[in-house]
Protein backbone atom coordinates (compact mmCIF):
# COMPACT_ATOMS: atom_id res chain seq x y z
CA UNK A 1 0.00 0.00 0.00
CA UNK A 2 2.60 2.28 1.33
CA UNK A 3 4.90 1.82 -2.24
CA UNK A 4 1.88 2.25 -4.19
CA UNK A 5 0.82 5.46 -2.28
CA UNK A 6 4.69 6.64 -3.32
CA UNK A 7 4.56 5.50 -6.65
CA UNK A 8 1.40 7.81 -7.32
CA UNK A 9 2.57 10.96 -5.72
CA UNK A 10 5.45 10.64 -7.88
CA UNK A 11 3.19 10.26 -11.08
CA UNK A 12 1.63 13.14 -9.96
CA UNK A 13 4.66 15.63 -8.94
CA UNK A 14 6.69 14.48 -11.81
CA UNK A 15 3.65 13.97 -15.10
CA UNK A 16 0.92 16.64 -13.76
CA UNK A 17 3.03 19.91 -14.18
CA UNK A 18 3.70 19.04 -17.59
CA UNK A 19 0.08 17.86 -18.39
CA UNK A 20 -1.07 20.77 -17.16
CA UNK A 21 1.36 22.64 -19.49
CA UNK A 22 0.73 20.66 -22.87
CA UNK A 23 -2.83 20.57 -22.38
CA UNK A 24 -3.33 24.28 -21.65
CA UNK A 25 -1.05 24.82 -24.78
CA UNK A 26 -3.40 22.62 -26.76
CA UNK A 27 -6.33 23.36 -25.82
CA UNK A 28 -6.16 26.96 -26.38
CA UNK A 29 -6.00 28.45 -22.80
CA UNK A 30 -4.94 31.71 -23.15
CA UNK A 31 -2.04 33.59 -21.91
CA UNK A 32 -2.27 35.64 -19.00
CA UNK A 33 -1.29 39.47 -20.56
CA UNK A 34 -4.16 38.33 -23.04
CA UNK A 35 -6.79 41.42 -22.71
CA UNK A 36 -4.04 43.89 -21.05
CA UNK A 37 -4.58 47.30 -22.42
CA UNK A 38 -1.00 48.76 -23.12
CA UNK A 39 0.34 52.56 -24.02
CA UNK A 40 0.74 53.10 -27.67
CA UNK A 41 4.48 51.74 -28.09
CA UNK A 42 6.14 53.75 -30.98
CA UNK A 43 6.02 50.76 -33.14
CA UNK A 44 2.12 50.92 -33.22
CA UNK A 45 1.79 55.27 -32.68
CA UNK A 46 1.41 55.24 -36.99
CA UNK A 47 -0.67 51.53 -37.43
CA UNK A 48 -2.94 52.08 -40.06
CA UNK A 49 -5.49 49.14 -38.44
CA UNK A 50 -7.38 48.73 -35.74
CA UNK A 51 -6.21 44.62 -35.67
CA UNK A 52 -2.73 44.81 -35.81
CA UNK A 53 -0.55 41.41 -35.49
CA UNK A 54 2.95 41.70 -33.70
CA UNK A 55 5.71 39.65 -34.34
CA UNK A 56 9.07 40.18 -32.55
CA UNK A 57 12.38 38.46 -33.81
CA UNK A 58 15.38 39.63 -35.30
CA UNK A 59 16.53 40.74 -39.34
CA UNK A 60 19.12 37.88 -40.34
CA UNK A 61 17.40 35.18 -38.27
CA UNK A 62 18.10 31.92 -39.62
CA UNK A 63 14.86 29.76 -39.36
CA UNK A 64 11.99 31.41 -37.15
CA UNK A 65 11.48 34.53 -38.17
CA UNK A 66 11.34 33.71 -42.19
CA UNK A 67 9.11 30.77 -41.71
CA UNK A 68 6.83 32.82 -39.16
CA UNK A 69 6.68 35.82 -41.35
CA UNK A 70 5.99 33.38 -44.45
CA UNK A 71 2.98 32.15 -42.70
CA UNK A 72 1.54 35.52 -41.41
CA UNK A 73 1.78 36.75 -45.00
CA UNK A 74 -0.09 33.71 -46.46
CA UNK A 75 -3.21 34.72 -43.71
CA UNK A 76 -3.16 38.28 -44.17
CA UNK A 77 -3.08 37.51 -48.01
CA UNK A 78 -6.07 34.96 -47.47
CA UNK A 79 -7.94 37.23 -45.22
CA UNK A 80 -7.52 40.52 -47.33
CA UNK A 81 -9.13 38.39 -50.30
CA UNK A 82 -11.90 37.09 -48.26
CA UNK A 83 -12.80 40.47 -46.98
CA UNK A 84 -11.50 43.05 -48.98
CA UNK A 85 -13.60 46.22 -46.79
CA UNK A 86 -11.90 45.37 -43.42
CA UNK A 87 -8.33 46.50 -42.19
CA UNK A 88 -5.72 44.64 -40.55
CA UNK A 89 -2.13 44.53 -40.85
CA UNK A 90 1.31 43.12 -39.15
CA UNK A 91 4.18 44.88 -37.50
CA UNK A 92 7.29 42.95 -37.57
CA UNK A 93 9.92 44.52 -34.46
CA UNK A 94 13.60 43.64 -34.47
CA UNK A 95 14.67 43.26 -30.81
CA UNK A 96 18.61 43.25 -31.54
CA UNK A 97 20.12 45.70 -29.11
CA UNK A 98 21.76 47.33 -32.45
CA UNK A 99 18.56 47.28 -34.55
CA UNK A 100 17.97 50.03 -37.19
CA UNK A 101 14.41 50.95 -38.66
CA UNK A 102 15.97 50.83 -42.26
CA UNK A 103 16.64 47.17 -42.40
CA UNK A 104 13.96 45.68 -40.28
CA UNK A 105 11.28 47.57 -42.71
CA UNK A 106 12.75 45.77 -45.41
CA UNK A 107 12.91 42.54 -43.75
CA UNK A 108 8.90 42.96 -43.22
CA UNK A 109 8.52 44.31 -47.01
CA UNK A 110 10.41 41.28 -48.22
CA UNK A 111 7.39 38.53 -47.03
CA UNK A 112 4.25 41.00 -47.42
CA UNK A 113 3.72 44.50 -48.25
CA UNK A 114 1.43 44.26 -45.18
CA UNK A 115 4.02 43.68 -42.91
CA UNK A 116 5.38 46.53 -41.52
CA UNK A 117 8.91 46.07 -40.21
CA UNK A 118 10.55 49.02 -37.21
CA UNK A 119 12.66 48.27 -34.39
CA UNK A 120 12.50 47.95 -30.76
CA UNK A 121 13.59 51.57 -29.54
CA UNK A 122 16.31 51.65 -26.39
CA UNK A 123 13.96 53.98 -24.53
CA UNK A 124 10.90 51.66 -24.80
CA UNK A 125 12.67 48.29 -24.68
CA UNK A 126 11.83 47.45 -20.84
CA UNK A 127 8.53 48.44 -20.68
CA UNK A 128 7.73 46.55 -24.24
CA UNK A 129 9.67 43.66 -23.01
CA UNK A 130 7.34 43.81 -19.86
CA UNK A 131 4.41 44.80 -21.76
CA UNK A 132 4.60 41.74 -24.08
CA UNK A 133 6.12 39.20 -21.58
CA UNK A 134 9.09 38.92 -23.56
CA UNK A 135 12.19 36.73 -22.86
CA UNK A 136 15.25 37.92 -24.84
CA UNK A 137 18.34 35.77 -24.52
CA UNK A 138 21.16 37.67 -26.01
CA UNK A 139 23.41 36.20 -28.60
CA UNK A 140 27.31 34.46 -27.59
CA UNK A 141 29.70 33.22 -29.76
CA UNK A 142 28.05 30.11 -30.00
CA UNK A 143 24.18 30.75 -30.38
CA UNK A 144 22.15 33.16 -32.02
CA UNK A 145 19.69 35.66 -30.05
CA UNK A 146 16.70 33.90 -28.20
CA UNK A 147 13.89 35.43 -27.88
CA UNK A 148 9.59 34.88 -27.88
CA UNK A 149 8.27 33.43 -31.00
CA UNK A 150 4.82 34.62 -30.84
CA UNK A 151 2.08 36.56 -32.56
CA UNK A 152 0.43 39.07 -30.62
CA UNK A 153 -3.25 40.28 -31.61
CA UNK A 154 -3.89 43.52 -31.06
CA UNK A 155 -6.79 45.75 -31.36
CA UNK A 156 -6.31 49.85 -31.23
CA UNK A 157 -8.69 51.03 -28.22
CA UNK A 158 -8.69 54.86 -28.24
CA UNK A 159 -5.13 56.31 -27.39
CA UNK A 160 -4.22 52.07 -26.50
CA UNK A 161 -3.98 48.59 -27.54
CA UNK A 162 -5.82 46.05 -26.39
CA UNK A 163 -3.93 42.16 -26.19
CA UNK A 164 -6.51 39.78 -27.78
CA UNK A 165 -4.72 36.76 -27.83
CA UNK A 166 -1.01 35.07 -27.83
CA UNK A 167 -0.45 32.90 -30.46
CA UNK A 168 2.64 30.21 -30.08
CA UNK A 169 4.11 30.51 -33.31
CA UNK A 170 3.52 26.97 -33.77
CA UNK A 171 -0.45 27.64 -34.72
CA UNK A 172 -1.17 26.22 -37.83
CA UNK A 173 -2.32 29.64 -40.21
CA UNK A 174 -5.51 28.14 -40.87
CA UNK A 175 -6.08 28.73 -36.72
CA UNK A 176 -4.45 32.10 -37.30
CA UNK A 177 -6.88 32.71 -39.98
CA UNK A 178 -9.89 31.53 -37.90
CA UNK A 179 -9.07 33.86 -34.75
CA UNK A 180 -8.41 36.78 -37.21
CA UNK A 181 -11.70 36.40 -38.91
CA UNK A 182 -13.57 36.29 -35.73
CA UNK A 183 -11.89 39.07 -34.45
CA UNK A 184 -12.68 40.78 -37.38
CA UNK A 185 -16.18 40.77 -37.55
Amino acid sequence: MKNTLSALLLFVLLFLPAGLVIGYSYFGVSYPIEGKEIETPSFLATAKHDLTIVFFGFVGCASVCPNSLTKLSGVLESIETAYPTKSMGAVFVDVRKQADSLSATNYGYQFSDNINGTYLPQEERGQIISDFALELKPADDYSPLLHTDHFFVLEKEDDSWRILRVLANSTKASEIRKILKDNLN
